[in-house]
């Protein structure tokens, strides 16, 4: 893979904490994810937040490019991760990696501590390393995934402050440094289900 001494720039198209939405490298390099959303039959065509309330299925996919040749509107084929949350209250719901065994989400994406912030939560990668989401205290991010074994943040999602103008996306941008980006799905997923657990705890 080519290197280009540069974080991965992804840019969130919608913005929206449980999708649907893009994240587009603003320098075109590969991979383009793409979160996808459903919900339960009775509820399809109303992709509002408040269905999430009674279930909802997400699905990344890695599509390569977004450059010359890309069709946006092609078949996306098998997701890389598939999250499904049963419910706002908690991690009610699973995570199924790279086609593998579905888990509960509960187990996979782990509180820092039994008595701790619901929104301080950590989970093992596939390189066999820990990975830890923060809200708002690391370095003013909105979010910060720090690699616990080295204590760097390796990842962090930031929202457009109101003052900045909108264009063709939401302004929101998804940070991925070069080292991790092998991680993009995992760390995607990841923070899908915590910007899920923050929008609810809000409510």
């Amino acid at each position: 893979m080519t290197t280009y001494g540069l974080p991965y720039f992804f840019e969130d198209t919608s913005g929206l904490p449980t999708g649907p939405t893009d994240f587009l490298d603003i320098y075109d390099r590969p991979p383009f994810l793409r979160v996808t959303t459903s919900h339960p039959p009775s509820l399809k065509g109303r992709p509002t937040l408040e269905t999430s309330r009674d279930g909802r299925t997400l699905k990344i996919f890695e599509l390569g490019s977004n450059g010359i040749g890309f069709r946006r509107n092609r078949e996306e084929g098998t997701p890389s991760a598939v999250v499904t949350v049963d419910s706002p209250s908690g991690l009610s719901g699973t995570v199924k990696l790279y086609g593998g065994q579905a888990v509960p989400l509960e187990k996979w994406l782990k509180k820092a501590s039994t008595f701790g912030s619901t929104l301080l939560r950590q989970f093992r990668g596939t390189d066999g390393l820990y990975y830890q989401w923060r809200f708002r205290t690391q370095d003013n991010h909105e979010w910060a995934c720090v690699q616990l074994q080295t204590n760097i943040v390796v990842a962090h999602y930031d929202v457009r402050s109101p003052a900045k103008p909108v264009y063709r996306t939401s302004g929101n941008v998804l940070t991925i440094y070069e080292n991790c980006v092998h991680m993009s799905v995992e760390i995607l997923a990841s923070l899908v289900v915590m910007r899920h657990l923050q929008a609810f705890s809000k409510q």
